[in-house]
């Protein structure tokens, strides 16, 4: 519901032509609030994260001088600073007693990252938490079994430790190329006032693109 809500308060922004405005402002403040309470409920929605970033900066922190500058939008620090603080707070509120409340609050931030993003236990640490990787899993699981049949007329000993090992950051590494396309339209959204007939198409694309991050993830 979250998520729905969030995309829904992009989709509303996306009515507004011009991005100075007030109301179109405050709905983008909102679904960042309403993103920020996601990924501290559910931290797998982290994935969305470049997507909402660039959305954000390219419609929440350019702006239009006035309504008859006709020039590119402007960078706003203030928009920029008010979208950091409201995103910001949303996402460290939880982590606030760790800091008042332990002997030693650093100690128990690292605990809960360790715990939150185990890389240590592989691709799959689960079964009901298995992802796209599970089929190369399968993959090695077969190429194991095979080699143990083939080994009684076969030298193929060197072949029996499986597949290669896929690390943490070559997962990670597929993860940014995947999220390249989405991120890369989402950046040449135009959101200066000449754009004003593509601004229904906005809500849209978000739909789309956190589609499009979300299988990308997984």
């Amino acid at each position: 519901g979250l998520l729905l809500g969030s995309i829904a308060c992009i989709a509303k922004s996306s009515s507004y032509n011009h991005p100075h405005k007030k109301n179109r402002g405050n709905w983008l403040l909102l679904a960042a609030v309403l993103y920020g309470v996601l990924i501290t409920m559910k931290h797998l929605y982290i994935t969305l994260a470049p997507l909402y970033l660039i959305y954000f900066l390219r419609h929440c922190c350019f702006v239009n001088v006035n309504d008859h500058n006709s020039s590119k939008p402007r960078f706003s620090q203030i928009h920029f600073l008010r979208l950091a603080l409201v995103t910001g707070g949303t996402i460290l509120l939880p982590f606030l007693p760790f800091f008042f409340y332990t002997s030693n609050p650093t100690e128990q931030l690292i605990q809960i990252l360790h715990r939150l993003f185990p890389f240590q236990r592989g691709l799959c640490h689960d079964y009901w938490a298995a992802n796209v990787w599970a089929l190369y899993l399968f993959a090695d699981k077969l190429f194991r079994f095979a080699s143990r049949k083939l080994a009684a007329v076969l030298p193929l000993s060197a072949l029996s430790d499986g597949l290669p090992d896929v690390p943490p950051s070559v997962t990670a590494l597929l993860l940014v190329c995947c999220l390249i396309p989405a991120l890369v339209h989402a950046l040449r959204l135009r959101v200066d006032k000449r754009a004003s007939n593509d601004t229904k198409d906005y809500g849209g694309f978000f739909v789309h693109a956190v589609v499009y991050s979300s299988l990308s993830a997984f």
